[in-house]
């Protein structure tokens, strides 16, 4: 996986569709690459530790072990989180689109429509993804279309007459003129896999914690133990979308919605690297992917614990 032979990038450029996954290609995906990015979730996990004020602060003890004072979390770097995310604007974006002079008309509204399809996510989306550009080194956005808002149009051969298909059919438009038909979300990268090849990303593999109860309510044709712990994961490429579950170390996955083709034509996905390391492209992804903090944990640290020991010697002197 660090290293792809040239002949495989040729094989995998001239497939104009992905095959249909299977269970056991799935299953090595996540055996292979939860083991690849166990460092970066690792790193990811550290990160949410002091986000959360939840990183471990040493204070004085007395001989018999007892704690001399509270340790006291400053917050910073959530501040540090929270301000960067502040000073980038989302809702002001320039869209340009390149177009010879031919065709400048065309290349302006392309460029009105994107924009107009941007300023419709209304989400919290944008902002997650710009904190958890912050936070991890990495954020994503994932967009999923909502066929429950757009119904299709009515068929004329379903009418006896002209005069109802015409009253169904202002009804059908009335109904989703105003709606966007479009979902964005931000799924966090301490739950997710993907595609490090540098031919591009072509898969993505979320996957999440829940019970068997949950999982029976949600996918009926789920066979777990109620009260088990299991591992369900999304897995989507260019051409497919399905949903396993199985243990939570990933083995003994089994579909239970899917495959089948989404029909986005394309992977529905896009990566933010704000290119925190050295290089973007090359390395592991702890090394490439890293937090705005990330090189100042010991220094987060330090000053946690001099607030801590400063309150302390305060309340003492006092």
């Amino acid at each position: 996986m660090t290293t792809v032979n040239e002949t495989e990038i040729f094989d995998r450029a001239k497939q104009a569709e992905m095959p249909e996954p299977t269970c056991e290609y799935v299953r090595s995906l996540m055996s292979t690459y939860k083991d690849y990015f166990s460092t970066f979730h690792a790193q990811c996990r550290k990160a949410d530790e002091y986000i959360a004020n939840e990183n471990e602060i040493p204070v004085p003890e007395d001989d018999e072990g007892n704690g001399l004072g509270d340790p006291v979390h400053t917050g910073m770097a959530r501040s540090i989180v929270k301000t960067a995310a502040d000073h980038i604007d989302t809702e002001n974006m320039s869209v340009e689109v390149l177009t010879g002079p031919r065709a400048k008309g065309r290349g302006q509204r392309i460029a009105k429509g994107i924009t107009g399809m941007w300023l419709s996510i209304k989400e919290p989306a944008l902002r997650q993804a710009k904190e958890s550009v912050y936070t991890y080194g990495v954020g994503f956005l994932k967009a999923q279309f909502k066929a429950e808002e757009w119904p299709d149009s009515p068929r004329h051969e379903d009418y006896e007459n002209v005069k109802d298909w015409s009253g169904a059919f202002k009804d059908w438009f009335e109904s989703r003129k105003i709606l966007f038909p479009i979902s964005v979300t931000s799924p966090n990268p301490r739950n997710m896999i993907w595609d490090d090849s540098r031919s591009g990303m072509r898969w993505v593999i979320e996957f999440y914690q829940a019970t068997g109860h949950d999982l029976r309510l949600q996918f009926p044709q789920f066979v777990g133990d109620p009260g088990g712990q299991f591992m369900y994961w999304e897995y989507w490429d260019d051409e497919w979308f399905g949903i396993m579950a199985g243990k939570e170390d990933g083995s003994e996955g089994q579909w239970v919605e899917g495959p089948y083709k989404h029909g986005y034509g394309r992977l529905n996905y896009r990566m933010i690297d704000p290119v925190n390391s050295v290089t973007g492209d090359i390395g592991e992804p702890a090394k490439r992917f890293v937090p705005l903090f990330g090189y100042s944990f010991d220094l987060l640290d330090a000053v946690d614990r001099s607030i801590s020991d400063y309150l302390l010697i305060l309340r003492k002197s006092a």
